[in-house]
């Protein structure tokens, strides 16, 4: 399964545009009637709506930018929880534990950072909160976790000071917010359908599913290499 969280907005929706388009091409009415395909068409058909409404100006561009920012420390909280966690040091080990279960009480990263900025907001000051208030100062040190919570609180931080400077411009935050759970529908979306796929592909012996997993992959790593940065070859490399 492809790693969606990662891509841009403009990125997941290509991909959700591709899957489509590779879907409605082979014409087999099985697959297009299904209900994994008509929700991903649905979720396609919100995502470019709300995505489209989005005021794409500086304000919004920094928004956009320092989310991401945010979502990548939590992310890298979590990672950094399991690695302590399965630790050889025990007593490493017991605290990694520890922490991580304080932190996925409320929620997986992958859930906390689809949420609506605002909600995403509450749930990281949450884990924060939790944090400190359950882990003594020597376990926080034991298991090195101090630079991590000054990272997801350092951006978080700056997410909040941005956010916070169009409080009146309530209409564009609520367009932003629509768009960020727009996105987390349809990352949703794209999986349900591919799941459906690698299912019928193992209970049925119809090489249709396997072409079609096939081709879908074919679409979703082109759009993942041309949204890396940059992902063109150097001159001499394209000899």
């Amino acid at each position: 399964m492809p790693n969606l969280s990662h891509l841009p907005n403009s990125a997941i929706g290509t991909t959700g545009e591709r899957i489509e388009d590779v879907v409605l091409g082979t014409n087999n009415q099985e697959v297009i009637q299904s209900s994994y395909f008509t929700n991903l068409q649905a979720r396609n058909k919100s995502f470019d709506t709300s995505f489209n409404l989005m005021p794409m100006n500086m304000y919004t561009e920094n928004v956009v930018k320092l989310d991401g920012l945010r979502d990548k420390a939590v992310r890298g909280l979590f990672s950094h929880l399991k690695g302590q966690a399965n630790h050889p040091d025990p007593l490493i080990s017991e605290v990694g534990r520890k922490a991580l279960t304080i932190a996925r009480a409320v929620g997986t990263p992958s859930h906390i950072v689809a949420l609506p900025h605002s909600e995403e907001s509450k749930e990281i000051q949450k884990i924060l909160t939790n944090l400190r208030a359950n882990l003594t100062p020597a376990e926080i040190v034991r298991i090195n976790l101090q630079p991590w919570i000054d990272a997801v609180e350092g951006t978080q931080n700056e997410f909040e000071t941005i956010y916070g400077t169009r409080s009146d411009d309530k209409a564009q935050k609520a367009e932003i917010d629509s768009a960020t759970k727009e996105r987390g529908d349809l990352e949703a979306a794209i999986r349900g359908f591919i799941k459906y796929v690698e299912a019928m592909e193992i209970t049925t012996a119809a090489p249709f599913w396997h072409d079609l997993g096939m081709r879908i992959e074919e679409r979703i790593q082109e759009v993942l290499r041309n949204s890396r940065p940059n992902s063109r070859p150097k001159p001499d490399e394209e000899k």
